[in-house]
């Protein structure tokens, strides 16, 4: 296709140049006759044949150009339509190859798809079983672990109970030694008082059970507090107290004889008051008066001049009176020693000889009165009446002591 185009180019160009020749040829011929001289003539031939044969040059050059050229673009485009053969064989080639590939990845792809499918499967039935392995395991060690706790439990439990048990043990033992003491207070003390103190405080250690026996005991305690309550409250120790008391007191008491002292002994007495006035005022007068005075004063003041309507005691010497306070002392003693002994003879005929020792050697005051008075109630206290009996709450609380260490 390409070199039939070339071939035709050819031809033109050589038509072209020989129409170019014809054409110079009739230009030379024509002007010719216009010449007017041979020479001009042959000027004109020369001329026409010079362009004749550029003409022909031309031409033949231009042939030769279109030929060459013609023949250098078909041997171009053979070359180049060689490449594109050989490039068209090597896709070929190529193509085939990569088909082969294509087909050899293919089956490779294939090939290692199943390979991958089975180890996928392997490690599946491989991860099934580990996951089975470890649901037993843990199934296994939940199991040994609900063991473990319940038996924990169980031994918290035990502990608990057995603290709890021990507790109240000890609450019952410290109730047991309240009651005791209630007990050895109303007995041996008759000190109702303090006994009921210590059943109260037992029954409010008890609070907290519920135990039936337990409830036997506070209800048996809750009868012992309302006999209690209902017998006398003055007990012997507190008349023994009130006793020991006046023993302390009997050294403030005056004798008789005490408030006959002189003037100069009574404490603040009006006449050294109004003498001293007196003297003060004569000094300021006389010197030498006031001397006087004060000796004249002085003389008064050492001797009273009493009216006396009745028989007064004499003024006891110190042996005396050391005997007076030690004998109505004793006789106290004596008084507080039969209340603790619960003698009410003994403590009835004491008391009546302290308040004979008040009457005959103790000024009649009202210090002394009121000594009386007191020594009179505690002698009407009443030292044999009945008390009752608190020791039923604390025969049940032993069996129940007993009941539980024969358990344990």
């Amino acid at each position: 296709m390409t070199q039939s185009s070339a071939d035709t180019q050819a031809e033109n160009q050589s038509g072209s140049a020989e129409e170019n020749a014809r054409i110079a040829v009739r230009k030379g011929a024509v002007s010719r006759p216009v010449s007017s001289g041979s020479s001009n003539g042959s000027a004109l031939t020369i001329l026409a044949i010079v362009l004749a044969i550029v003409a022909c040059a031309a031409s033949a050059y231009s042939w030769y150009a279109s030929q060459v050229a013609g023949r250098f673009e078909i041997g171009r485009e053979l070359g180049r339509m060689d490449g594109l053969q050989r490039e068209v064989d090597r896709l070929v080639v190529s193509g085939t190859s990569t088909d082969a590939r294509l087909s050899d990845i293919s089956n490779t792809s294939v090939t290692n798809k199943q390979d991958l499918m089975d180890r996928i499967s392997a490690v599946d039935a491989e991860l099934k079983t580990a996951l089975s392995e470890v649901a037993e395991q843990q199934l296994k060690d939940n199991a040994q672990h609900q063991k473990e706790r319940e038996a924990l439990a169980s031994i918290v439990a035990q502990v608990s109970g057995r603290l709890g048990e021990v507790q109240k043990d000890w609450q019952l033992e410290e109730v047991a030694h309240l009651l005791i003491l209630a007990n050895q207070r109303l007995a041996l003390t008759r000190d109702i008082p303090m006994a009921l103190s210590a059943l109260r405080l037992a029954d409010e250690r008890l609070s907290d059970q519920a135990e039936p026996a337990v409830l036997a005991v506070r209800r048996e305690i809750a009868h012992e507090i309302d006999a209690l309550s209902q017998t006398s409250g003055i007990g012997v120790v507190e008349t023994a107290a009130s006793l020991g008391e006046l023993i302390e007191r009997v050294g403030e008491l005056p004798l008789r004889g005490d408030d006959e002292r002189p003037s100069w002994l009574q404490p603040g007495g009006d006449s050294s008051q109004e003498s001293g006035s007196i003297s003060e005022g004569a000094a300021e007068s006389n010197p030498q008066a006031s001397w006087l005075g004060r000796v004249l004063d002085s003389l008064k003041s050492m001797v009273r001049v009493r009216k006396i309507d009745e028989t007064r005691a004499p003024k006891l010497e110190s042996s005396q009176r050391f005997l007076a306070y030690e004998n109505l002392r004793l006789q106290l003693l004596v008084s507080q020693l039969a209340v603790l002994r619960r003698d009410q003879n003994l403590h009835k005929s004491s008391t009546d000889q302290a308040l004979g020792w008040l009457d005959s050697h103790f000024a009649n005051t009202d210090e002394v009165k009121s000594f009386a008075d007191q020594l009179s109630e505690l002698k009407e206290v009443d030292l044999g009446s009945a008390v009752p009996d608190i020791s039923g709450s604390l025969t049940l609380l032993r069996d129940e002591i007993k009941r539980r260490e024969q358990m344990q």
